[in-house]
């Protein structure tokens, strides 16, 4: 069967990442959200790496795959399967999923200057990080910032596995955020099997065949082998 996962930072949470808005993470800041937005952060990239991107690199660095990962990863064997994530942490891939997209990019490193992307960053670096290429310019993660638009090359060839899917397994995400969430909601009553798993009910639960919700490490492989089975 081809199967599309859409995951978002729920799927994480039990590793120990911060979602968005709770308690842990470090947007709870506001001062410190408006200063990341993508026509602001160069005035204050050592206090984003500082306070908010080098711990988060460094907790992703020290987190293990949950459950609901190595369970997407285990379908690979005889499916299909395509994972597009909200998500910068590199959990999947770490699972074993072979078909990731990330929507919103990573926390690898970009060079404010040459662009290049490297994967290394030393996990003891405090300020904002010099381009391994250059050595003279600072760099920035390479995900999407406060208002800037999503990668247009992923997000369609994650829109096109869409569209072809037979079902889609939403795990982890409320599908607040705009564009990416429309990956999903485009779909609603041409799919085959629309799934939700996430930790609370969403406003567009009725869109879903089935919705399951609580634990996502518990509840994804009886979510999955129930949308597995001809309605």
């Amino acid at each position: 069967m081809r199967i599309a996962f859409f995951t978002g930072a729920g799927i994480s949470a039990s590793a120990g990442i911060p979602t968005y808005r709770d308690g842990g993470s470090s947007w709870v800041n506001k001062d410190l959200e408006a200063k990341s937005h993508y026509i602001r952060y160069g005035n204050h990239l050592d206090e984003l790496w500082v306070k908010h991107w080098g711990p988060l690199v460094r907790t992703i660095a020290a987190a293990e795959p949950t459950k609901a990962h190595q369970f997407i990863a285990s379908l690979d064997q005889d499916h299909e399967v395509l994972v597009a994530t909200q998500n910068v942490d590199d959990l999947h891939e770490a699972a074993g999923s072979t078909n990731v997209i990330h929507l919103h990019g990573t926390m690898d490193l970009r060079c404010l200057r040459c662009k290049t992307v490297h994967q290394s960053y030393s996990l003891q670096q405090i300020e904002a990080p010099f381009c391994p290429s250059c050595g003279i310019n600072r760099t920035r993660p390479d995900a999407v910032l406060f208002g800037e638009g999503v990668p247009r090359k992923p997000y369609k060839t994650a829109e096109r596995f869409m569209r072809r899917a037979e079902m889609i397994v939403v795990v982890g995400s409320s599908l607040w955020v705009e564009p990416a969430a429309s990956l999903v909601t485009s779909q609603f009553g041409t799919v085959k099997r629309l799934v939700l798993v996430n930790a609370e009910r969403i406003t567009q639960a009725g869109g879903f065949d089935d919705v399951w919700i609580g634990d996502a490490d518990e509840l994804i492989g009886s979510a999955v082998s129930a949308g597995l089975v001809p309605a």
